[in-house]
Order: structure tokens, then C-alpha cells, then sequence
């Protein structure tokens, strides 16, 4: 079943995230879902609220949009007196999502809140905000690092959201606003980058709905989520992950055929176990690293297979060491 923008039914629309789209805020980012956008800006404050216990850091959103977002002009809450009920309840969501990816006590007594305000509106909304929302909020933390007001960066995740629902009883992922208001049931999910569910909200608006239809829409979320964390840990620039998975494979293409030559020579003359071993030690440091910043991705296993090899690389050395020594030793006793 096509869709009104030529989607398939699995299909996300374009996600495109601007860093430091905003010049005074410790972190901002504009994120663009297809015609969604959203900028969401980061802010420090030295303190935390009262209920927040000592030693430890306190996470925050605010979300609103601005009143012509929509296709007509809406009132500010500023202009009713008080927050409307549907900006209290998302804004509470996006708080709770970007808390889970923060370590509170690494970010030590300081409150971060994070203002998302909608330019223009076309459906999935709250998601788009908790996606660029992190990417502000990983850019203030990394500001902290860099002006060492933290020890280590509180992040410890990834958080990405996706929308999805059913729609003339079909499936759909990602629904923009002429799906979103005719959806039979609405579903928002926010993910880790190893596929954990943060938070889930479903709403069956038009009818019921199965678990089963409800654990469909979340696997198909699922699939496309670990984009969303790609964009949103790249700010819309090629992934660093991509970047280093890049670097692994290149460095790891020599070790093959150092292992080849070490089953042929026969012989470890030529060779430095030292430089095996300090290689050896680069790559451990570079598996305890990923796991120490909670990044245990896929390029995790890259780092894993070059280690396996040159430690392959290494048991070869030693063993034509021994070899050599038994030659050396033959030679002795022929001359003697």
C-alpha cells in the first residue's frame, strides 16, 4: 500500500538533524522529519530542584509550538494562563525518555531542560522532539567534558522515538499529520540504540487493538529506530560510527595476510611479538572503552574480530619461535 508521499508502509520519511543550530545554548540541534521540525536546545544550570537527592543531576523538557506551526494559527499557553494539557503531557514524555540516557550522578548538581519548540508541524511531533532533544542534550554533556565540569560524560545511551499506527487497518511507521488524525490507533515508541524500549505509548483511538498488532507496530519501529540513533548520534553528518568501522576494517585487512605469511614462513625471524602485543593492548582498550561508555554497538564485534586475529597472529609468532629455537639447537649438534 503506497502512501499520500509515496512511503511504503515501513518506509521513515527523510530525517535530517543541524547541530549548534543556535548560538547560545550549551547544545541545540534542529531535527527535520520530513515536514516536522523541531528546535530543540539544551540549557545548564548549576542547581536542581528540591526533590532531586544530593550529588546528583536532574534532566527537564519544556515543549511547545510555535502558533502558526499548524495549518491555522493556535493560541500560546502563555495567552490561556496556563500550559495546555497535551504540551504538559508531552513535554513530561520527552523529560522521562532523555532521562533514561543520562547518568544522574555523573552530571553531578546541575539541571539540564531541554526546550523543544515546533516550527512547523506535520505529525510525529513528540518523537522528532525526543530524538533532537538528545542530540541537544549529548552536545551540552560533551560541553561539560570538554570544560571540565564533569569527570566523564554522563551519557550512558542512546534515545531515539518513532511513531507508528494503524490506518484503514494497516500498519504504518512514521504517520504524518493526514494518517496521524484519521489513525485508528496511535502509537509512540522511544528506543535505546540496542533496541530496549524507553517508553511506549499506544492509544486506540478509532477501535481496539491485539497485542499482537501492538508488538507488529513496536518490531517495525524497532527496524528503523536504530536510524533515528544513528541520525541523532551523528547530528545528521556521516555516523562516527561508520567512520570507525571504516578504520577497524581497513587496519584489520593486514592481519590475514600476516597470518598467512606466519603459516608459510615457518619462521618468526623478522617479526616483533612486541608490536603484536602493544597492538593487542590498543584493541582491548578500545572493547573496554565501548563498554565503559554503554556503546556496545555492532562496531564492538569489528573491534573483537581484529583482536582475534592478531592474537592468532601472535600464537603463530610463538610458535615459529619455538621452531626456530629447535632449528638453531639442530644446527649446534650438526656442527659440534
Amino acid at each position: 500500500m503506497k502512501r499520500a508521499d509515496g512511503r511504503s508502509c515501513d518506509e521513515m520519511r527523510p530525517v535530517r538533524i543541524t547541530t549548534d543550530f543556535v548560538k547560545f545554548p550549551e547544545g541545540s540541534a534542529l531535527i527535520e522529519c520530513g515536514d516536522t521540525k523541531v528546535l530543540c536546545c539544551a540549557s545548564v544550570e548549576e542547581r536542581t530542584p528540591p526533590h532531586v537527592k544530593p550529588g546528583h543531576g536532574w534532566v527537564t523538557a519544556e515543549y511547545s509550538m510555535l502558533p502558526r506551526a499548524n495549518r491555522e494559527r493556535s493560541r500560546r499557553d502563555i495567552d490561556k494562563l496556563k500550559l495546555a494539557g497535551r504540551s504538559a503531557e508531552i513535554q513530561r514524555l520527552i523529560g522521562r525518555s532523555l532521562r533514561a540516557a543520562v547518568d544522574m550522578e555523573a552530571l553531578g548538581e546541575r539541571t539540564i531542560t531541554i526546550d523543544c519548540d515546533v516550527l512547523q508541524g506535520d505529525g510525529g511531533t513528540r518523537t522528532a522532539s525526543v530524538t533532537g532533544g538528545f542530540v541537544a542534550l549529548a552536545l551540552a554533556c560533551r560541553k561539560l567534558v570538554e570544560q571540565g565540569a564533569v569527570e566523564r560524560n554522563p551519557i550512558r545511551g542512546f534515545a531515539a522515538g518513532i511513531s507508528a499506527g494503524i490506518v484503514d487497518d494497516t500498519p504504518m511507521l512514521d504517520l504524518q499529520y493526514s494518517e496521524d488524525s484519521r489513525a485508528q490507533v496511535d502509537l509512540n515508541c522511544v528506543m535505546d540504540e540496542r533496541g530496549g524500549i524507553i517508553e511506549l505509548q499506544g492509544t486506540g483511538e478509532g477501535r481496539a487493538f491485539t497485542p499482537e498488532e501492538q508488538q507488529a507496530l513496536v518490531h517495525q519501529g524497532l527496524r528503523r529506530t536504530d536510524h533515528a540513533a544513528e541520525e541523532s548520534a551523528g547530528g545528521g553528518r556521516m555516523s562516527p560510527q561508520i567512520l570507525e568501522a571504516s578504520m577497524l576494517i581497513l587496519f584489520g585487512c593486514s592481519w590475514p595476510v600476516n597470518i598467512a605469511k606466519s603459516v608459510r614462513a615457518g619462521t618468526a625471524r623478522g617479526k616483533s611479538i612486541l608490536y603484536e602485543l602493544i597492538v593487542c593492548a590498543g584493541y582491548v582498550c578500545g572493547i573496554a572503552g565501548k563498554f565503559l561508555s554503554a556503546q556496545t554497538g555492532w562496531v564492538v564485534y569489528i573491534y573483537i574480530l581484529d583482536l582475534m586475529m592478531v592474537l592468532t597472529d601472535v600464537a603463530l609468532t610463538l610458535r615459529n619461535r619455538y621452531l626456530d629455537r629447535l632449528a638453531d639447537e639442530r644446527m649446534r649438534r650438526e656442527h659440534a
